[in-house]
């Protein structure tokens, strides 16, 4: 109460009430300036409800306000803007427009109001007929001047007849005082309705008349107010629409809401055809003013394009052809980021990948592509529904970190896009075993190496070499030795030197790759088995007492090769070792000292000993030691006498040499010649025995047998008989 409330240059929107969407006054003072009310509602007074109290505004707006009752169907409100009950209300320069309400369009006064300076356009009331809209009631204190009202009731249809209401019903004005109506050049001059306070007139359509506007003049208290009221037969749509911008493939929606050229909302439904460049895309129905539909746009490229709305001619509205601009721009590719991918070598790389636009869908129809690996061309393709889909042939590429870049071009639809990701190719992994055969010294190692990718792919790139208890095999040029890989094999067959001994080796295996495979080595070993000498067979060899036996004998192992290198050598007779000596490559060539030896069989053992590229071995064989021959001859040296000496003389003599061992015995008439009682040895020397002995006196005169017989080991036995005269 009695307090000032200033409102200036302030936006009050969408508020609601039962009194005073936005101010409420009881005996205070509100000033409004330079504000807007904007959708505010109430069932009395939608913006200010001002009770016996003081409300001035200056140079504000009303728009769309609305006495709203506190249901659907509750109609009875007052004044969409000001409700005044009984106060004083000031309006200067200010606009009121759209605003709604049943009794009091804009302002119900029962209080005291002037208004100066002011416009009023369009402000109507619930259920009215098209020629009665009331802008403002009062019931007293009202002042109006230099003000304008402007109604356009828009279409009436096929009506003749026309009652025109003033849109003020002022309950103070007098019954006598007259109301002027001008139509085209002509005064009618109305007094008020005497039950409903309303001032209005009767006219109609002419034949060939479809507009008629009337300006209504009032006398005192509204000087200078013009009050402009225009109906139509058929009305004309606004040709007015924004122009139209949007992305490529879309489909457009038109959402408009079609006025006549009053600024009155459409009514009914009026059919349209929707052109573009002349060519009919849609037809469509508007429904009380609001047009909605889709124009399929979806395939237009980017460009210009005429837009035509053309309406039907109806009851209500002329035919009306509404031109506009629709412009296509090419939507952008969405930022994609697409992962670096790492692949393995011998492998194609294959991109899969959903494309994009701004608006997050998918790409539509078909873009081409350009894919470079590098900055090199390797593919042209396309893109059909934003599903990229390529492979790249990169199965030759060597290891290494590519820049891959794929190139979206340009089309009727979309701008050109460049997405670049990282590739890296790495070597591929393998397996590998190596087998050996069963080699032994100084022959042939054959190496069996099978090198297999962990993915099955068949493996010819790379070679293998070998080390031998860590030194690299060389060939005889003195260079490593490469074994390149064939269908997953590399096979070596190296020829073992003979300074290998036949034991256990480490064998490693270095499989380099190249530049597609990883490099890897294995341990393995393998043992050489030293070489049999192949045996000999040896014949019974027969020799002749005092006689050394020559063995000569070239040895070769079981694969007929010669034997090479230094063989301990042992000979051994009946057991008992008669030579340890060495031989060279295989040949032996040895001279066994039999000469002692006495005639028998003997059992001969040549033993090659083991080393270490050989396995030891055994020759065996029988030597026959058989005695030599002689001859013996015996000779009388004098006569014998009785009882006298005998000499002989026995020559022993062989063909090899001159005998000066043995000796000889001699026997008279069978009787061995003894002394006390042993047999009397004659030796041999220089191939010859002497003897002599005395006779006995047994020997008597006559004819003697002399027997001779030659004693030695290494001979036969010789006997010879001669006969001697005593």
């Amino acid at each position: 109460m009695n307090s000032q409330l200033n409102l200036i240059n302030s936006t009050l929107k969408d508020n609601y009430a039962f009194y005073g969407g936005v101010n409420y006054n009881i005996g205070s003072n509100i000033t409004i300036q330079g504000s807007n009310f904007i959708s505010n509602s109430a069932k009395n007074g939608g913006c200010n409800y001002n009770n016996k109290a003081n409300l001035t505004i200056l140079n504000s707006t009303f728009t769309q306000n609305k006495g709203r009752g506190m249901t659907e169907t509750d109609l009875n409100t007052n004044g969409s803007t000001i409700y005044n009950m009984g106060g004083n209300v000031s309006i200067t320069t200010s606009n009121f427009t759209d605003n709604l309400a049943n009794m009091g369009g804009v302002i119900y006064n029962n209080g005291s109001i002037k208004i100066t300076y002011s416009n009023f356009t369009n402000n109507i009331q619930y259920q009215s007929t098209n020629q009665c809209n009331i802008t403002i009631y009062t019931t007293c204190n009202f002042i109006l001047h230099d003000t304008n009202i402007t109604i356009n009731y828009g279409s009436l249809g096929n009506k003749t007849q026309l009652y025109i209401y003033s849109p003020i019903i002022n309950e103070q004005l007098n019954l006598e005082e007259n109301v002027t109506f001008m139509i085209d050049g002509s005064y009618n001059e109305v007094t008020k309705d005497q039950t409903t306070n309303q001032v209005y007139m009767y006219t109609y359509f002419g034949i060939y008349q479809n507009q008629i506007t009337s300006h209504v003049e009032y006398l005192k208290p509204m000087e200078n107010t013009n009050i402009t009221l225009n109906f139509d037969r058929k009305a004309s749509i606004y040709d007015m629409m924004d122009n139209i911008t949007i992305k490529s493939c879309t489909n457009t929606t038109i959402v408009a809401q079609l006025k006549d050229k009053y600024s009155n909302i459409i009514q009914g439904n009026v059919d349209a055809t929707i052109k573009i460049n002349n060519k009919v895309y849609a037809t469509t129905t508007i429904k009380d003013g609001l047009l909605n539909t889709v124009i399929p746009t979806a395939n237009l490229s980017a460009n210009t394009y005429t837009l035509k709305i053309i309406t039907n001619e109806n009851t209500l509205y002329n035919s009306a052809t509404i031109v506009t601009k629709i412009t296509v721009v090419k939507r952008n590719i969405s930022d994609i980021i697409l992962p670096n991918v790492t692949i393995k070598t011998f492998t194609n790389h294959t991109l899969v990948a959903q494309i994009k636009d701004e608006q997050g869908e998918l790409l539509h129809k078909t873009t081409k592509i350009c894919a470079k690996i590098n900055g090199v061309t390797y593919l042209h393709s396309n893109i059909t529904d934003g599903l990229l889909h390529i492979s790249l042939k990169t199965d030759t590429l060597r290891p290494s970190t590519y820049n891959i870049t794929i190139i979206l071009g340009e089309n009727n639809f979309y701008n050109t896009k460049i997405l670049n990701y990282k590739l890296t190719l790495i070597k591929r992994n393998v397996n590998m075993i190596a087998t050996t055969n069963n080699a032994t010294t100084y022959g042939n190692l054959l190496i069996n190496t099978v090198v297999s990718d962990i993915d099955d792919h068949v493996v010819n790139d790379g070679f293998v070499l070998f080390k031998i208890n860590g030194c690299t095999l060389k060939d005889d040029n003195g260079n490593d030795i490469h074994v390149y890989l064939d269908n997953n094999h590399a096979f070596l067959n190296y020829s073992i030197p003979f300074s290998m001994s036949g034991i256990t080796y480490k064998l490693e295996v270095v499989y380099n790759g190249g530049y597609k495979f990883n490099n890897l080595r294995i341990n393995t070993t393998f043992t050489l088995t030293k070489r049999l000498i192949s045996p000999v067979e040896i014949e019974p060899i027969v020799q002749l007492t005092q006689t050394n036996t020559n063995i000569k004998l070239t040895l070769h192992d079981i694969d007929n090769k010669p034997i090479k290198g230094i063989n301990k050598i042992c000979v051994k007779i009946n057991g008992v070792t008669h030579i340890n000596t060495n031989i060279k490559n295989g040949i032996i060539n040895l001279t066994l000292p039999t000469n002692t030896f006495k005639q028998r069989e003997y059992d001969v053992l040549i033993r090659i000993g083991e080393n270490s590229v050989y396995k030891q071995c055994d020759i065996q064989f029988k030597l026959n030691i058989i005695n030599r021959n002689a001859t013996i001859k015996t000779k009388q040296n004098t006569p014998i006498i009785t009882n006298n000496t005998l000499k002989l003389n026995t020559q022993v003599t062989t063909p090899y040499k001159i005998v000066n061992d043995g000796f000889i015995t001699y026997k008279i008439d069978g009787e061995t010649i003894t002394e006390n009682k042993t047999p009397i040895k004659v030796n041999i020397t220089n191939g010859y025995a002497n003897f002599t002995y005395k006779l006995s006196e047994k020997y008597k005169t006559g004819i003697h047998n002399i027997t001779t017989t030659y004693h030695n080991s290494y001979y036969n036995t010789i006997t010879d008989v001669i006969q001697i005269k005593i």
